[in-house]
């Protein structure tokens, strides 16, 4: 979906040499009756070749890393899903493990050490969702970028679509 939505390659490419001469008449000729100009002429001609290879070349090159680029970009927006997916799914498991043992301190079966590391846990879980989320953005408006402004919202619809992850349901438990 991307590389379709790349903007419109340029229509205007010209591969152009230049190339300098001079020419010095020194007295090889009767010059009397010359304008001056003709006693010595620099010139500069350009060249234009109907088929140039240095083109094509520079133009498989520059499609291979934009499409390498495209790739990655896509590749860094999957892997940031997943790890926010993954932290999620974590601080869940801490939730749970923490709620589990505020119930075991209020019944005084274990210490309040046990549910403090629990809470670390969700702490730190909190911090990596923020992280990779900020990632997904991140990502999500570099691919974004890559597109031309007619196609960039359709774009970015998509990939927001696939980000979107629906709200936990309220499940209410008495402990």
């Amino acid at each position: 979906m991307i590389t379709r939505c790349y903007p419109e390659k340029t229509k205007f490419k010209i591969d152009v040499n230049l190339v300098a001469g001079m020419r010095s008449s020194i007295d090889q000729y009767d010059s009397s009756d010359w304008p001056s100009i003709t006693d010595h002429y620099i010139g500069i001609v350009g060249e234009m070749p109907l088929y140039s290879t240095t083109e094509q070349a520079r133009e498989r090159e520059w499609e291979h890393k934009r499409r390498v680029g495209t790739a990655k970009q896509v590749a860094d927006f999957v892997q940031a899903l997943a790890n926010r997916n993954h932290a999620y799914r974590e601080m869940g498991i801490y939730l749970a493990m923490e709620a589990r043992s505020q119930a075991r301190v209020k019944q005084g079966i274990a210490n309040i050490t046990e549910q403090i590391g629990f809470l670390e846990k969700v702490a730190t879980a909190q911090r990596d969702i923020l992280k990779y989320e900020a990632q997904v953005i991140e990502n999500r408006l570099a691919l974004i970028s890559m597109c031309d402004n007619d196609s960039s919202k359709n774009v970015n619809t998509y990939l927001k679509k696939i980000a979107y992850l629906p709200p936990p349901k309220s499940t209410e438990h008495n402990l």
